[in-house]
This record gives C-alpha cells, structure tokens and sequence, in this order.
C-alpha cells in the first residue's frame, strides 16, 4: 500500500511536471518581465513546484532509485501535451525514443 502511494505521487509528479513545462512555454511567448502579468507562466511555475512537493512527498515512502526512474515518464507527458497544447510535431523517432524511455523505465523499476 505504502509503495502505491510513493508511485501515485511520482506519477502525479511527472504529469504535473510536464503541465507545468508546457504553460512555462506557452508563456514564454512574448514574454516580459512582469511575470505577475503572464497567467501561463505563473500557472507553469505553480504546477512545477506542486510537482516537486508530489516528488518530495514519494520519496519518503519508496526506494528513491526507483522511485526516480520513473521521472522518465515526464517524457512521455510531454510529447503528449507539447503536441496538444503546442501543436509540436509527433514524428516517428520521437515515437520510437519515447516507447525505449517506457522500456527503460519498466526494467528499471521491474528488476
């Protein structure tokens, strides 16, 4: 029960994570340094630290080298929501890299 908890939080983690990248570079666009002014990157800026609270919450219930391979998946959020979000190219190599990075992260975590 304990090891589920540290995975749900990682994987709210990555997901948050990568929500966050997305709306820090959908604010990016045409930035200036009135932050307090710029909905996206402050939102982007919030879901980051809120993914590193899920983070820091997991690391107290699993073993942190598993626990942290699974940060891969940030990955894969992104190409799924740069793509929706930022109409960023899903292209063939990205989809072959992005199924290693599951792979990878599924050995890790398995063995």
């Amino acid at each position: 029960m304990i090891a589920g908890i540290a995975l749900l939080l990682v994987l709210l983690a990555t997901l948050t994570g990568a929500g966050g990248i997305v709306l820090m570079k959908q604010g990016i666009r045409g930035f200036t340094w009135q932050v307090h002014k710029n909905k996206a990157l402050r939102a982007g800026i919030g879901l980051f630290i809120v993914s590193t609270l899920f983070f820091i919450t997991a690391i107290n219930y699993g073993e942190l080298h598993l626990l942290y391979s699974l940060t891969g998946l940030t990955y894969v959020w992104l190409l799924i929501l740069s793509h929706r979000r930022l109409g960023e190219p899903v292209t063939k190599t990205k989809i072959i890299g992005t199924a290693c990075i599951i792979m990878g992260v599924a050995l890790i975590t398995l063995g």
